[in-house]
C-alpha cells in the first residue's frame, strides 16, 4: 500500500528554474530531501492513525512487527525529472486489508484518512525544506566562490 503526491507542473516549472542555477547535483539534493522531509510528516500522521490492537503480539507479529512500526518512507525515483517518495506499510502487508477490506471484514480506513489530513502539513513542510535547501545550497556556493576569488589574489 503506497501513496504519492505531486506538485502542479507551474510549481514544479519554477522550482526547477531556481534548482537548475545552483547545478543538477544540488538539485537532486535538496529535492530529495525536501522530499524525504515531507513523507516524514506523513509518516507520523499514518503511525498515529494505524490500529494497534491490544492482544499479545502472535508469530506473525513477531516476524514481521506491529503495524505502526511499518510505516516506511523511501525514495521511489531518483531520476530527474521525476523525484518521488513513497510512504508505504513496509512488510506489514495485513494494513491493506484493514484499510480495504476482505470477503469476511468491512473496510476499516486508516491509511488514506491519515495522509489526507497530513497533506497540508507535509506540503508546507515541502514548502520549508525546499527554502532552506536552496538558502543553504546558494550560501556554500557563495561561500566556495568567495575563497576562490581570495585564493586568487
Amino acid at each position: 500500500m503506497d501513496v504519492t503526491f505531486s506538485l502542479p507542473q507551474a510549481e514544479i516549472d519554477e522550482l526547477r528554474r531556481v534548482l537548475r542555477t545552483l547545478g543538477t547535483d544540488v538539485e537532486r539534493k535538496v529535492a530529495l530531501q525536501a522530499l524525504r522531509t515531507a513523507a516524514r510528516v506523513g509518516q507520523r500522521a499514518i503511525r498515529q492513525a494505524a490500529p494497534v490492537g491490544t492482544e499479545p503480539m502472535n508469530r506473525k507479529q513477531r516476524r514481521y512487527g506491529r503495524l505502526r512500526d511499518n510505516i516506511r518512507v523511501s525514495v521511489a525515483s531518483r531520476k530527474a525529472p521525476e523525484f518521488r517518495v513513497t510512504v508505504n506499510s513496509g512488510r506489514a502487508y495485513w494494513g491493506m486489508f484493514t484499510e480495504f477490506g476482505t470477503v469476511r471484514q468491512p473496510p476499516r480506513p486508516w491509511f488514506t484518512p491519515a495522509f489526507d489530513s497530513a497533506v497540508p502539513a507535509m506540503l508546507q513542510s515541502l514548502i520549508d525544506a525546499l527554502g532552506r535547501g536552496v538558502k543553504r545550497e546558494a550560501e556554500k556556493q557563495a561561500g566556495v566562490a568567495r575563497i576562490r576569488a581570495r585564493n586568487r589574489r
